[in-house]
């Protein structure tokens, strides 16, 4: 069977892409698994939060891997753990299957290593978009609400473009933009096809009665029957936004430029650095602790604001 992982940031049409994709009765899909987060994200230092400490048991792993059986074997014996769960989780007759979980950005390296037949795509949206569509579908009111998104944000662009770079003329990853996809859907979902070796006569846009791909996580909005609408953050919305968010877009623009080389743009005003997007890199450095309800969480965010203004004046002063 082969196997065909999704990666993009998080509302960047993915839910849209898996349903294109396996709109047809040799392609199998379930709801966002996240399967290979826990299993493969436990052999990257940094990625789980344990109650024991998980950089020592990394350590642990790694001593325990070369000392027995190595790490090809190691590896070899996961891979087919987990390629016989995909397996047992498809519908008989299928001949390809696709794991469509956005956040796998964190262990595209290490899935591109332990299934080296396997396909990958990438899902590439504006960042900038990527932040409205988070706004609308989860009503975020102010840049310190993004804080749970903060990798999604500042890590994964880089993530993604990293992988793209080091795996060009591979033919085992192939590239594609959310606009493209909503502006022509048949011509962009007939290429895939065509890399996949599937007949392009396959192609079927008609969705709205494809629901394999629901589950708990996932696009909230993806069985609207208007899904290939494409409703970005144009001239007329961006003039409508507060002075917050327009500096908070200015500023992270700045920043995924300076970072990936890319040249985000935002109908050709000028970007740099804001205090707003700088109040936030600052803020996710922080290790918040986790709290019962929304009012801790204020509160916290209330006080190192407060604290920050007042270090902030004593510098001035």
């Amino acid at each position: 069977m082969q196997l065909v992982f999704i990666v993009s940031q998080p509302r960047s049409g993915s839910t849209l892409l898996q349903r294109l994709l396996s709109n047809t009765s040799v392609v199998s899909t379930t709801p966002e698994s996240w399967l290979l987060l826990p299993f493969l994200g436990f052999l990257k230092s940094g990625l789980n939060t344990c109650a024991y400490n998980s950089d020592l048991a990394l350590s642990a792993v790694h001593e325990f891997i070369s000392n027995g059986i190595g790490k090809p074997s190691f590896r070899d014996k996961l891979a087919h753990f987990i390629e016989d769960v995909y397996q047992d989780s498809s519908s008989i007759g299928s001949k390809y299957f696709i794991d469509k979980t956005p956040r796998y950005y964190e262990v595209v390296d290490l899935i591109y290593e332990f299934f080296p037949t396997s396909k990958i795509i990438l899902l590439k949206r504006s960042p900038i978009e990527v932040v409205s569509s988070m706004r609308s579908t989860w009503n975020i009111k102010n840049p310190f609400d993004l804080y749970p998104y903060r990798r999604d944000l500042l890590e994964a662009p880089l993530l993604i473009e990293e992988f793209k770079l080091s795996t060009e003329g591979s033919g085992r990853v192939y590239t594609q933009t959310y606009e493209s996809l909503v502006e022509n859907p048949m011509k962009v979902i007939g290429e895939i096809y065509a890399w996949l070796g599937l007949k392009e006569d396959l192609v079927n846009v008609d969705i709205v009665q494809h629901t394999s791909v629901f589950g708990k996580f996932g696009d909230p909005y993806s069985k609207e029957k208007d899904i290939l609408n494409s409703k970005p953050l144009r001239q007329y919305r961006w003039e409508e936004e507060t002075k917050h968010w327009r500096n908070f877009y200015r500023g992270y623009a700045h920043y995924l430029n300076s970072k990936t080389g890319l040249e985000y743009d935002l109908f050709g005003l000028e970007l740099g650095k804001t205090k707003t997007f700088d109040d936030y890199l600052d803020f996710c450095e922080l290790e918040i602790p986790d709290s019962k309800g929304f009012l801790s969480k204020n509160f916290f965010r209330s006080f190192w604001l407060k604290a920050k203004y007042q270090y902030r004046k004593g510098q001035n002063s």
